[in-house]
């Protein structure tokens, strides 16, 4: 991948923003159902240093064209299932996949791989629209804020009880625990969001 190395630095997998979207088990339904992806690599200016929506930038591995982050934002941050669309080239940038998403994905593939195909296709045709006349003031910084801490404390929570918990106990793990504590505590995660953005509107208005 090109880019200029005097002006970029490079945030991989090993970045907590990355690694967070990695192994926390909530976001497998921001992933699956809302179509919401990070990609594989992510650019920061050197000048900045500083990980906001407008300093980061994300390079298609196709044409090489380095895009603002804040392209797949607002109503482009979700529906993303196949990957993030590049309106340079018309090609999709590959992303990082969460494990629960990729566990889920793996064993139900015998369900969908036949149809995959078309519907990608369709995907695809719709994506060109989807990127005309891009506002980017409209970009909520804040928002995206507090649903990284909903969604941190929410995993977080999922492994301590489900996981943590019954090995300090010494009780067996429950099977169906792990599969209910998913849309359990990602909707933990979307309160805690909730309460956080409208606590943080009221200290701001007061």
């Amino acid at each position: 991948m090109e880019y200029d190395k005097n002006k970029y630095k490079v945030i991989s997998w090993t970045n907590w923003r990355i690694l967070n979207w990695i192994i926390n088990p909530g976001l497998a339904i921001n992933e699956l159902i809302l179509g919401q992806r990070i990609p594989r690599v992510l650019f920061i200016e050197k000048k900045t240093n500083e990980e906001k929506s407008n300093n980061l930038f994300v390079s298609c591995s196709h044409c090489s064209t380095i895009h603002r982050e804040e392209i797949w934002s607002d109503h482009n941050a979700l529906k993303n299932w196949f990957g993030l669309y590049c309106p340079s080239c018309g090609k999709t940038i590959p992303c990082i996949r969460n494990f629960i998403s990729l566990v889920f994905i793996v064993l139900t593939a015998p369900l969908w791989i036949w149809f995959v195909k078309k519907w990608k296709q369709k995907w695809m045709e719709k994506q060109p629209e989807r990127y005309n006349n891009i506002n980017f003031s409209k970009v909520a910084e804040v928002n995206a804020l507090w649903l990284k801490v909903g969604f941190s404390w929410a995993g977080l929570m999922y492994i301590l009880s489900i996981f943590i918990n019954p090995l300090i106990t010494g009780e067996e793990i429950n099977k169906w625990l792990i599969i209910i504590g998913i849309p359990v505590w990602t909707l933990g995660g979307f309160c805690l969001t909730y309460v956080l953005q409208n606590l943080n509107w009221q200290i701001k208005t007061a």
